[in-house]
């Protein structure tokens, strides 16, 4: 698995981010993961079904609303976006193990 492109634009909204983009590595993605989400709710808010390592505690970009969590992050959410399309366009069922997906 390769580094992920994210636009610079995108990167330059993201100015609390403390781990200098580990996210976008494959390493990162291999053993810590994401965190999970749920559904988008709007420009950068993203619903998780839970956080997936310790270090999202730390996150500045994730907050606890309620019973669960939220994720503000422009990184984050635009690569379930991009996850997402890209699952649309080549006509792929959600994926239950992959972290930007919800099943059906």
């Amino acid at each position: 698995m390769a580094t992920l492109i994210v636009p610079d634009e995108i990167k330059k909204e993201t100015t609390k981010c403390h781990s200098n983009f580990s996210c976008l590595e494959s390493d990162y993605r291999e053993n810590a993961g994401l965190c999970r989400v749920d559904f988008a709710a709007g420009k950068y808010i993203l619903f998780l079904k839970s956080a997936c390592s310790d270090e999202s505690w730390t996150c500045h970009y994730h907050l606890l609303y309620g019973n669960g969590s939220v994720c503000f992050c422009p990184v984050h959410h635009y690569l379930y976006l991009h996850q997402k399309n890209q699952n649309i366009h080549e006509n792929k069922k959600p994926d239950p193990e992959n972290c930007y997906e919800t099943p059906s």
